[in-house]
């Protein structure tokens, strides 16, 4: 059984993306005279989108390493130190010139986990066996019509 190793980077481009959708807020406020009650209205929900944000952000800025097999199975490293993960790639997964959305269901769990990997955070070569791994888990694994 041969595998590919990936080491995923953090993404350049989603970092840039999630920063300027911060600015919007700001900049609503600053064009948009508001009362002071609207304020206090929108305050809530401005500090839970700003918090998904952050989330978000922390989760791209880690580097993160998986080993992929043949097989369709994933071993996931984080690079700050934890143990191997070992998932299945699950169909539903999609596939673009500049990013895989990646679907697995770790091998103790029911829950589904999701993931988006960017063309910025691997080389190409990479990127293109983790592409070919979710058309080919697509391809074995559609649900019966």
């Amino acid at each position: 059984m041969s595998a590919s190793e990936l080491v995923l980077a953090p993404s350049r481009r989603a970092k840039m993306v999630l920063m300027l959708t911060a600015l919007w807020p700001p900049l609503l406020f600053w064009l948009v005279p508001m009362p002071w009650w609207g304020l206090l209205v929108a305050m809530p929900l401005l500090f839970s989108g700003y918090w998904l944000g952050v989330k978000q952000y922390q989760q791209l800025c880690l580097s993160q390493a998986l080993l992929l097999h043949n097989d369709g199975t994933v071993h996931w490293f984080t690079v700050p130190a934890s143990p191997a993960a070992v998932s299945g790639i699950l169909c539903g997964g999609l596939v673009s010139q500049w990013a895989i959305k990646l679907y697995w269901r770790r091998d103790n769990s029911k829950a589904i986990s999701q993931r988006w990997v960017f063309a910025d955070q691997c080389p190409p070569a990479q990127f293109r066996a983790l592409a070919r791994a979710v058309n080919q888990a697509n391809w074995q694994r559609q649900p019966a019509a």
